[in-house]
């Protein structure tokens, strides 16, 4: 795992991600076979005063993360290196308009097969010119009382039955794909 690489438009962007947090984290840690330790570093190296949560399946101690205080008197210091690097970065650099959503609604069951045909097509064949960073939705599969979550990101992707259907909630599959280029057409 590396801060460094093709997964980030540019330099900026991989910096500023972690520059401006107050808690970073580190969430599925469970599906990592890398040295987390130097990711952390990675981390700190950029960003001295943030903290590093680690997490499987989003399960954080909510004290970790609220009531940081971050933006007190004793990291004044901290704050106006951080803003004077703001400063610094070009204008066009600080977003990347390229990044953009796609949801796709669909009322009709489907079959999960397909959808995990299609999603494999999508995210390791790369059978379109998307370049997906995340997805994430909701799915009525065909046959099933129960709610599936679909999360991805990048290549890696789960759909799990998350819990069964209320009776007055729509049974309606959502996805929301967030990438470069992303059109409606696959």
């Amino acid at each position: 795992i590396s801060l460094v690489g093709d997964n980030y438009p540019n330099e900026y962007n991989r910096v500023s991600i972690l520059v401006y947090q107050d808690v970073v984290i580190l969430n599925k840690i469970d599906l990592v076979k890398d040295n987390l330790e130097d990711l952390e570093r990675q981390i700190h190296d950029v960003n001295a005063l943030v903290t590093v949560v680690r997490s499987v399946r989003c399960q954080v101690d909510l004290n970790t993360i609220f009531d940081r205080q971050a933006y007190g008197v004793k990291n004044s210091s901290q704050l106006q290196e951080l803003l004077e690097y703001s400063k610094s970065a070009p204008p066009n650099s600080r977003h990347d308009n390229s990044i953009s959503t796609l949801c796709i609604y669909e009322q009709d069951p489907v079959c999960l097969t397909k959808v995990e045909s299609w999603l494999e097509d999508l995210l390791w064949e790369k059978k379109s010119n998307m370049d997906i960073y995340r997805c994430k939705g909701i799915l009525n599969i065909h046959d099933s009382n129960q709610l599936h979550t679909l999360q991805a990101v990048r290549e890696v992707y789960e759909v799990v039955p998350a819990r069964e259907w209320s009776e007055t909630q729509s049974r309606m599959n959502k996805i929301v794909f967030i990438g470069i280029i992303l059109k409606n057409d696959s």
